[in-house]
């Protein structure tokens, strides 16, 4: 639990890693209805949220430039705490709350805890209010519920897996401290960041070379119910543990395509797309001549009957 909200709080007086757009009531609805399942959070779903100035800046800046992987780091405790944040049930308790990726997730932060100086081995709670984590690791919704947090925001609304680090059980370090921090810490971060070099990335990209903006990859053998997109210049990435996958792209006015992929330990897959355009797109330029050609083809027709009367007539 979080017993002290000093240093959380902006000017303003909110505590900034509880004001991101609850994207969670949606994404548990759609996993009901069979709704979208990323990049939620556009358009009418938005609607009436005001965030605060510095959320603002962070969420233009993450649409600006996608990220592959991310880490929001705290202190009052030590642990590595990975989606989701905000539970499922309408009681709002702690429960363990997976995401689709639970299981990368968890790769993710014992990445980290493991590589970390203490956090894996630790065998006492930073203070009576906490309690000691197996691994180092935790699943958010477990420990505490977290509404409108970083780490669910950044999952559901783009492409980046963002985890929370809570790297020291002061709240605030002295500056004495601090360089044992970073000793701590350097070949933990070094790991994690590493690990942007899993999975699949490629580019994907129209029949006449032109990226395509937007397209949906979807992993499935096993279905992951997480789909992530390409960019403006038809970049995309997916992280993903060891094992045998199927990667479907789909974009609209083009036929899907689909690939089996083998992913590897400690090695990304390199796989680019080539979609064709449907047909409808590429005859829509030709409308007029198809009705001059329906036209002549129903004289023909006329011309054919009249003879084959005139034949047996």
């Amino acid at each position: 639990m979080v017993i002290d909200a000093y240093g959380r709080e902006n000017l303003h007086s909110v505590d900034l890693n509880r004001n991101f757009p609850r994207l969670n009531t949606i994404m548990y609805r759609n996993e009901i209805i069979g709704g979208k399942n990323h990049h939620l959070g556009y358009g009418e779903d938005m609607t009436n949220y005001v965030p605060e100035p510095e959320v603002q800046a962070y969420i233009e800046w993450v649409e600006e430039y996608p990220f592959v992987l991310s880490a929001n780091m705290h202190d009052g405790d030590l642990v590595a705490n990975y989606p989701f944040d905000d539970v499922r049930s309408f009681n709002g308790r702690p429960s363990y709350t997976m995401s689709p990726d639970d299981s990368l997730f968890r790769h993710l932060a014992r990445t980290y805890s493991r590589s970390h100086a203490t956090m894996s081995t630790r065998t006492r709670a930073c203070s009576i209010y906490s309690r000691t984590f197996e691994d180092g690791i935790t699943n958010g919704a477990s420990w505490y519920t977290v509404k409108g947090g970083i780490q669910d925001y950044d999952y559901l609304h783009t492409n980046c897996f963002d985890i929370t680090l809570e790297l020291d059980c002061i709240k605030f370090s002295s500056e004495s401290g601090l360089e044992k921090e970073w000793i701590d810490n350097k070949d933990a971060l070094i790991q994690y960041m590493y690990q942007i070099h899993m999975g699949v990335k490629g580019i994907i990209a129209s029949t006449d070379d032109m990226p395509i903006k937007g397209a949906v990859v979807h992993v499935g053998g096993p279905g992951i119910n997480h789909d992530v997109t390409s960019t403006k210049d038809g970049e995309y990435w997916r992280l993903l543990l060891p094992g045998t996958y199927t990667i479907t792209v789909s974009a609209e006015g083009y036929f899907s395509k689909g690939f089996v992929v083998e992913v590897v330990e400690n090695s990304v897959t390199p796989l680019n797309f080539v979609l064709s355009r449907e047909a409808w797109v590429e005859l829509e330029a030709i409308t007029v001549h198809n009705k001059m050609s329906r036209a002549s083809l129903d004289h023909f027709i006329w011309i054919l009957v009249v003879c084959t009367w005139s034949i047996y007539s």
